[in-house]
C-alpha cells in the first residue's frame, strides 16, 4: 500500500515494491519527468559540460519534478487538496522546466559572443541561427505528435464510459490551441511586427507549440474555439518573453523559457478564464477561488524548483563542473567531449574532387590583399568592408599582408565561394582586424555548406576574432582541422 505524506510519497522509491497494476502510471510519470529534464537541455545548448548534464537530468527527473507531481496528482499532496487542478501538467511539466531552464541559462552564462555584438538584439539573433531549418521542422513535428499522446494520455484510463469521447475532445482542443498560437503569429511576422516582412517558420513553429502548452491546464474542460482562443494568446506572450529574455542578456537557444515557462503560466490563467468552468462560463465565485488556488500551485512550484535548481547548480558551477571550456565551446563539443563529428563531409559527399583553382592577379606587395580579393569576386561584400577603418594599414589596426607573407588569399573560376592557398609555413598568422577576418570566414565556409558554425569557426558575433581556430576552411573548401594555425589579436576582445 502506497504510504505518503502532503508533501512527498513514502513508498515506491526506485520501484521497489511496485506492483504490475501500476506499471503504465509510472511509465507515463517516467516520461513528464524526462520531458522535464530534456526541455533545459534546449536551453544550455551548445556550452553545457556532459557531465553536469548527465547530474541534472537525474536530479530533476528523480527529485525535482516527482515531488512537483506528488504536490499537483496524488490524492495526499497539498495542492490537489488545496483545489488545485491541472490535468496535463501546465504546472507541473511545462512551467517546472521552464523555471529550470531560466536558472540553467543565468547559471550557465552565453555562449561565447552571443550578447558582444552592439547593433542589438535582432543581429544577435541572427549570428547564432541554427544550421538546419528542415531539422527544426521535423523536431517540431515530433514535438507537436507527441503532444498529442502527452496531453490525450493524461486521463490515465481509457475503457471507462465516456472516456474514448473525452480523449478525442483533448486532442482536438489540443491541435485547436496550437493552430491558435501559430496562426497569429504567423500572419503578424508577414505583417512586419517584429521585423521585416515574411513568413517566419521559427517563430510560427514556437508560437504553435505555446499554443498546446496553453490548453495543457483545462484541456477536458474547454470546446475547440475557446481552445483556439488560448492559443492565440499564447503567441502574443511566446513573442513579449523571447524579446524580454534576449533584453535580459539571457542565452536560450531553444526559447524554452520563452514557451514552456510563459506557457505554463498563462495556460493556468487560460484554463480559469475560458474553461466550461472558468469565468467566463461558470460560476464567478468557484471560478475565482479556482484562479487563486492555481495562482498560488505556479507560486509554489517557481520557488521550489528554482530553489532546488540554484542548489544544483550552483554547486556545479563552484566545481568549475558545468560548463566547457572555451576551447571546446569554439571548437564544438561533438568533437570536442564526444569525439564525433556530427557533420563529416565523407557521409554526404563521398565523391568530393578539389576543384582546380586559378589565381587571381595581387600586383601590389604593400597594400591590403583582403581587399584586392574579397573584391575580385564579391563586389556585395566590397561595401561592407569599406565601412571598417581598419582596411588602410597599420594606423587603423590592420596588418597588411603581401607577397612575402606565409598565406595568399585567392578566388577560384566558381563565384560561389572563396578558396585559401596555402603556401605553407608553420608560422601562426597575426590579423588585427577581427571584422574582416571574421566576414572572410563567413563566406567561404557558408557558401560552401561546409558546417563550420557547428565546429565554432563562425565569427562569434562578427565583431570577435575566430578564436583559437583549430578549424578553418582551407583551399579544399573542407573544414579540417589546423592545430598549427591560430590567429591572434593585440586588443582584448
Amino acid at each position: 500500500m502506497a504510504m505518503a505524506t502532503r508533501f512527498m510519497g513514502l513508498t515506491y522509491w526506485a520501484g521497489i515494491g511496485l506492483q504490475d497494476g501500476v506499471m503504465a502510471h509510472w511509465f507515463f510519470q517516467f516520461v513528464f519527468a524526462a520531458t522535464a529534464a530534456t526541455i533545459v537541455s534546449g536551453a544550455v545548448a551548445e556550452r553545457c559540460n556532459f557531465f553536469a548534464y548527465l547530474i541534472y537530468s537525474g536530479i530533476i527527473s528523480g527529485f525535482t519534478y516527482p515531488i512537483v507531481a506528488h504536490w499537483v496528482w496524488s490524492p495526499q499532496g497539498w495542492l490537489l487538496k488545496m483545489g488545485y487542478k491541472d490535468f496535463a501538467g501546465c504546472g507541473a511539466v511545462h512551467l517546472m522546466a521552464g523555471a529550470c531552464s531560466l536558472v540553467a541559462t543565468v547559471f550557465l552564462g552565453p555562449r561565447i559572443g552571443r550578447f558582444d555584438s552592439k547593433s542589438g538584439e535582432k543581429g544577435d539573433t541572427d549570428d547564432f541561427a541554427g544550421h538546419s531549418l528542415p531539422l527544426v521542422g521535423i523536431g517540431g513535428l515530433l514535438l507537436m505528435t507527441g503532444f498529442l499522446a502527452f496531453n490525450g494520455g493524461s486521463l490515465g484510463t481509457m475503457v471507462g464510459a465516456g472516456d474514448s469521447g473525452l480523449i478525442a475532445r483533448v486532442i482536438c482542443n489540443t491541435v485547436m490551441g496550437g493552430s491558435g498560437g501559430g496562426l497569429l503569429i504567423l500572419a503578424a511576422c508577414k505583417l512586419g511586427m517584429f521585423g521585416p516582412p515574411a513568413w517566419s517558420f521559427a517563430f510560427t513553429l514556437n508560437a504553435a507549440l505555446i499554443g498546446m502548452v496553453s490548453v495543457t491546464a483545462g484541456v477536458n474542460e474547454m470546446s475547440l474555439w475557446t481552445s483556439f482562443i488560448s492559443g492565440l494568446f499564447g503567441g502574443p506572450v511566446y513573442v513579449a518573453l523571447h524579446y524580454l529574455v534576449l533584453k535580459l542578456k539571457v542565452d536560450d537557444p531553444l526559447d524554452a523559457v520563452a514557451v514552456h515557462l510563459g506557457g505554463g503560466i498563462w495556460g493556468l490563467l487560460a484554463a480559469s478564464i475560458f474553461s466550461n468552468n472558468g469565468l467566463i462560463f461558470g460560476d464567478i465565485y468557484r471560478a475565482s477561488m479556482l484562479l487563486a488556488n492555481r495562482l498560488i500551485g505556479a507560486l509554489a512550484i517557481f520557488t521550489w524548483t528554482v530553489a532546488t535548481c540554484s542548489i544544483m547548480f550552483g554547486i556545479l558551477k563552484a566545481l568549475n563542473l558545468m560548463r566547457v571550456t572555451a576551447e571546446q565551446e569554439l571548437q564544438g563539443l561533438d568533437a570536442s567531449l564526444h569525439r564525433e563529428i556530427g557533420y563529416p563531409r565523407s557521409a554526404w559527399e563521398p565523391n568530393f574532387q578539389i576543384p582546380e583553382t586559378k589565381l587571381s592577379p595581387i600586383s601590389s606587395n604593400t597594400g591590403p590583399v583582403w581587399t584586392s580579393v574579397l573584391s575580385h569576386r564579391l563586389p556585395w561584400l566590397r561595401s561592407l568592408l569599406s565601412l571598417s577603418p581598419s582596411l588602410s594599414g597599420r594606423n587603423g589596426g590592420f596588418e597588411t599582408l603581401s607577397w612575402d607573407h606565409p598565406y595568399i588569399y585567392t578566388v577560384i573560376d566558381s563565384p560561389q565561394f572563396l578558396v585559401l592557398n596555402q603556401r605553407v609555413q608553420e608560422s601562426p598568422v597575426r590579423v588585427v582586424d577581427r571584422r574582416v577576418q571574421c566576414v572572410y570566414l563567413r563566406v567561404q565556409c557558408v557558401d560552401r555548406r561546409v558546417q563550420c558554425v557547428d565546429r565554432r569557426v563562425q565569427c562569434v558575433d562578427l565583431r570577435v576574432q575566430c578564436v583559437y581556430l583549430r578549424v578553418q576552411c582551407v583551399w579544399t573548401s573542407v573544414c579540417v582541422s589546423r592545430v598549427n594555425t591560430v590567429y591572434r589579436v593585440q586588443d582584448k576582445c
